[in-house]
Order: structure tokens, then sequence, then C-alpha cells
């Protein structure tokens, strides 16, 4: 069974939560004077808004200088409670998708530099191998040399001691013809 990440089941659970909220907002607009006002307001500048893009897409050039009807104020505040509403579930939705992704780049990040970590220390391993079979080779080198000048020697004296027993056996011969 896969195990689900609890920061994504949290993100769903505010992501839910946040629609009773946008709901409850709805409803306090129509009570609370503050909130009234601004929801008012908001809605107005929105059928404004509407209007104005309407006319343009239809192609009155001159908007500007037509006169918009307001809203009723009951009207207002429903459009405008439901603007804050939607805005209030999108932010939301816009935070946890943030917060997902910073998480996640995050982790690709630290995956990322335990990986370089991990080469850099089979790089490192590889270097220290390297240098002892350097080493290991220049100990080598030098007792083939050392090896080589004990094989020269010996080879010097078995010449000396060929000669030496030539000359021997000259003399020898040289004494018995006498």
């Amino acid at each position: 069974m896969v195990a689900i990440p609890l920061f994504k089941v949290g993100g769903l659970f505010l992501r839910a939560l946040t629609k009773p909220v946008a709901k409850q907002l709805k409803q306090s607009a129509k009570t609370k004077p503050w909130l009234n006002s601004i929801c008012g307001r908001v809605g107005q500048y929105g059928h404004v808004v509407t209007v104005r893009i309407q006319m343009s897409m239809q192609g009155q050039i001159h908007w500007k200088s037509i006169q918009i009807k307001d809203l009723p104020a009951d009207q207002a505040v429903d459009k405008g409670s439901e603007f804050l509403g939607e805005a209030l579930i999108f932010s939301v939705a816009v935070m946890v998708a943030w917060y997902e992704y910073d998480r996640s780049s995050r982790s690709s990040k630290e995956k990322e530099l335990k990986a370089n970590e991990r080469e850099f220390q089979r790089q490192q391993q590889i270097e220290l191998r390297f240098r002892n079979l350097e080493h290991s080779m220049r100990e080598m080198e030098d007792e083939i040399s050392a090896l080589k000048m004990q094989v020269d020697e010996a080879a010097a004296k078995y010449q000396q001691y060929k000669h030496e027993q030539a000359e021997i056996a000259r003399q020898q011969a040289a004494a018995r013809w006498w």
C-alpha cells in the first residue's frame, strides 16, 4: 500500500475547509456592516468592470463617457461577497500549490545535493586508490631497480670469477708445460 504524504492530505483538507469559510463570509456580509460595505464596494466595482468589458467586446468605443447604472445594494453585496469568497478559495489553492511546488523543488535539490556528494566521495575514493597504486608502483620500481643492481653485481662477480678461473687454468697449464 502506498503511503499518502501528510502535507498533501493537509493541503486537500485546507482547500476543503476554505469552501465553508467562503460560504460563511457570504452570509456574514449581510449581517456585519463593515463587511457589508466592503462587499458592496467590491460588487459595484466588479459590476462596472464587467459592463465596460462587455461594452468594449461589443465594439462600443466611447464606453468611458457612458454613465453605468449602479447595482442595487443587496445585489452588489452578493456579487462582492461571491467575488471575495472565490478569491479566498483561489488564493488558498494557489498557496497550497505553491507550498507543494516549493517542497517538491527543495526535495529535488536535496536529492541532487546528496547525489553530488556521493559522486564527490566516489571521485575522492578513486583518487585515493589511484594515489595508492602510484605509490605501490614506485615502491615496486625501486625494488626492481635494487634487484637489477644485485643482478648486475652478481653478473660482474661471476664474470670476475670466470676470469680468475680462466687465469688459474692457464697458469696451471703453463706450469705443467715446464
